[in-house]
């Protein structure tokens, strides 16, 4: 059984699609939620099927969370638990060891300070206007496995330096990154320390 919330009318629904069609659920007198709705499994991977039939697998928890009256995707996880999937967006598993090492490290200072900077938003780090990041694997829309960013390398970069997070004055640094700009920046802040990285 897949499951959903849908919202509309400034209410929140349960539903189930269990023969090929979603429905309220339970039938008859559908579960209403207030909040957040979140959803989670006993593997601590959830399934989320993407408005266009595309596939992610997410760690940790997925919430149905309203947001500027919209419904909205919030992954709840650990942030090295994202990273393998951060890294293998934005470079090469291939890679030299210590170029992955070196995104990883610019990554996790880069959402630290997202997360200071998004204090009584429910979101630290937005997709993708933050992080190329699309969970651990995708699937297309027949359920075929057709992207995974759980490779050896990625996970070892991570690793390397766990909770590594470079910062100034005792904050972490703004630490932008780009794997497409051509090696070209513009300065765009005035914090007195900003480190780009590209690709």
């Amino acid at each position: 059984t897949a499951w959903r919330v849908a919202y509309a009318g400034g209410v929140s629904q349960l539903q189930g699609n269990w023969s090929g069609t979603f429905q309220p659920y339970p039938v008859g007198a559908p579960t209403t939620v207030s909040g957040v709705a979140r959803f989670t499994s006993a593997s601590g991977v959830v399934r989320l099927i993407n408005p266009g039939g595309t596939q992610d697998d997410l760690s940790g928890s997925v919430d149905g969370s309203v947001i500027g009256g919209k419904l909205r995707t919030v992954e709840t996880a650990g942030l090295d638990a994202i990273l393998p999937g951060v890294l293998g967006k934005e470079m090469s598993a291939s890679w030299p060891a210590a170029a992955l090492q070196a995104q990883a490290v610019a990554a996790r200072s880069y959402a630290d300070f997202q997360i200071g900077a998004h204090v009584g938003q429910p979101y630290d780090v937005a997709i993708p206007n933050d992080f190329a990041y699309e969970g651990i694997a995708r699937y297309d829309a027949s359920g075929n496995k057709v992207a995974s960013w759980n490779d050896p390398s990625l996970v070892a970069a991570v690793t390397a330096y766990p909770g590594d997070v470079r910062t100034y004055a005792g904050h972490a640094i703004f630490a932008q990154f780009s794997s497409s700009n051509g090696g070209y920046t513009v300065a765009g802040t005035m914090l007195p320390r900003l480190f780009q990285a590209h690709g």
